[in-house]
């Protein structure tokens, strides 16, 4: 029923030590409209909990994707929003695509970003960094909403994803390198948690919006600088190893700061 909850009667599974999984289901309990296959109104795939395994750290932030998806990232969770506003698979997948400045060539929904670079395929490691940093900026903004708010950390992801769709609909380059545009990101998100959590303290954010900014901006200039230096597996060994820090100790400072716990000059200078 697509709210994002897993409900008595719906199917769900364990995904392996790889990531990947089987989902059994009863099609025509689900194809409403009974046209043999199931439409992206008629339910998602959600990715929730587990452990990253290139990391070793919990996935806070669940991802998303339409139900004819056979790989779910970050990058399909964006893609749902859109798909909700009312845009076919395809439509969203190219605008994503285009605003991150990603190769058409391997669609995100069946291609699986990480053994595609690590066999050097053209155009992979692009559509790969787009990916982690997509990951990057979510969790780290959702971390900082977390630390301001009564709301579970799922529901604050939200915001998040809303805020970097909003920047595709408005057809422009999303540069997830730049301090600018993550900062417009931060307020953006900030906006759009307030429909879910009216208590929220948003000066906890928006008062150190700048600064937290340029950090998530220097973490997702280090995934570029990873796959410009390294080749094939090496892009990932590497990024993984930068992933422990932006996704762990990074996103955990982020929310000690909105909480009041830890000081805007203790993460600057980390």
């Amino acid at each position: 029923n697509k709210n994002g909850i897993l409900d008595s009667g719906e199917p769900s599974t364990l995904t392996n030590n790889r990531g990947e999984f089987d989902l059994n289901l009863d099609f025509t309990q689900f194809d409403a409209n009974a046209n043999g296959f199931l439409d992206p109104t008629e339910g998602n795939i959600v990715i929730q909990g587990g452990i990253d395994t290139a990391t070793g750290l919990p996935l806070e932030t669940p991802i998303i994707s339409h139900p004819n998806s056979g790989i779910v990232t970050m990058l399909t969770t964006v893609m749902v929003d859109l798909i909700d506003r009312g845009f076919t698979p395809a439509e969203a997948e190219s605008k994503l695509l285009t605003s991150l400045s990603l190769p058409g060539n391997l669609p995100l929904t069946y291609i699986d970003p990480i053994a595609t670079t690590e066999n050097s395929e053209p155009g992979a490691a692009q559509v790969y960094v787009g990916m982690i940093q997509t990951q990057n900026t979510v969790t780290q903004l959702a971390s900082l909403l977390d630390g301001a708010s009564n709301s579970e950390i799922d529901k604050l992801t939200q915001p998040a994803i809303k805020a970097i769709a909003n920047r595709v609909l408005a057809d422009t380059t999303l540069d997830l390198n730049s301090a600018v545009n993550l900062e417009g990101l931060i307020r953006d998100s900030v906006t759009q948690a307030l429909a879910i959590d009216p208590t929220l303290n948003t000066n906890a954010i928006l008062n150190v919006a700048p600064q937290v900014a340029a950090v998530m901006a220097e973490s997702n200039q280090r995934i570029d600088r990873a796959a410009s230096e390294n080749t094939g597996s090496g892009i990932t060994r590497e990024v993984a190893r930068i992933q422990v820090v932006s996704l762990g100790q990074t996103t955990a400072d982020f929310r000690q700061l909105t909480t009041g716990t830890k000081s805007l000059e203790e993460i600057v200078k980390n």
